[in-house]
C-alpha cells in the first residue's frame, strides 16, 4: 500500500551499491554510494543506480513489466538519498513538484575553509554528453561548525 514502509532488513535480492530506505508501490527511495552512477551514459558497463533497482524490481525476469524511472540525479562522485518511481505518473508528480521539496545537502571539507561562512556563486555546464546549458547555482551556506 503506498506511503507504508516495508520492513528494512536482509533482502534476497538487494541491488548492489544501494541502501533501501523505503520502498512501496509508487516509489524506491535509496542510499547511494559513492562511485555508482545514477544512470548510464553508454560507457559505464551498466553499472548504475538505475540498472541496479530496475534488475531488483524485475527480481531477475527480464520479461518483467516491472520499470524504475528516474526523478532526479546525484553525480558519480556523491553518496546520497535518491528518489526512484515504479510508475511513470509517479516520476512526473514527483518532478512537477521537485522545486518545491525541501533538500539539504551536506558536505565534509579538509582543512579550514577562509572564511568560514559566506556565499559561492558559480555556473555549471553538464559535461559533452549531456550538455543542456548553464545552471546557477546561488545561496549556497558555507559556515563551519566547530
Amino acid at each position: 500500500m503506498a506511503g507504508e514502509k516495508k520492513k528494512r532488513g536482509k533482502r534476497k535480492h538487494q541491488p548492489m551499491g544501494l541502501d533501501i530506505i523505503h520502498e512501496d508501490r509508487d516509489i524506491i527511495v535509496v542510499n547511494k554510494t559513492a562511485g555508482l552512477l545514477t544512470i548510464g551514459t553508454g560507457r559505464d558497463g551498466g553499472r548504475t543506480a538505475h540498472a541496479a533497482l530496475d534488475d531488483y524490481v524485475k527480481k531477475g525476469n527480464y520479461k518483467s513489466r516491472e520499470r524504475i524511472f528516474v526523478v532526479h540525479r546525484l553525480d558519480r562522485d556523491t553518496s546520497g538519498v535518491l528518489v526512484f518511481a515504479r510508475t511513470e505518473k509517479a516520476k512526473l508528480t514527483l518532478q512537477k513538484n521537485w522545486q518545491e521539496a525541501a533538500k539539504t545537502y551536506l558536505a565534509f571539507v579538509e582543512g579550514h575553509p577562509d572564511p568560514d561562512e559566506g556565499m559561492i556563486e558559480s555556473y555549471l555546464v553538464e559535461n559533452d554528453a549531456r550538455r543542456r546549458g548553464l545552471a546557477m547555482i546561488k545561496a549556497v551556506d558555507t559556515r563551519v561548525e566547530n
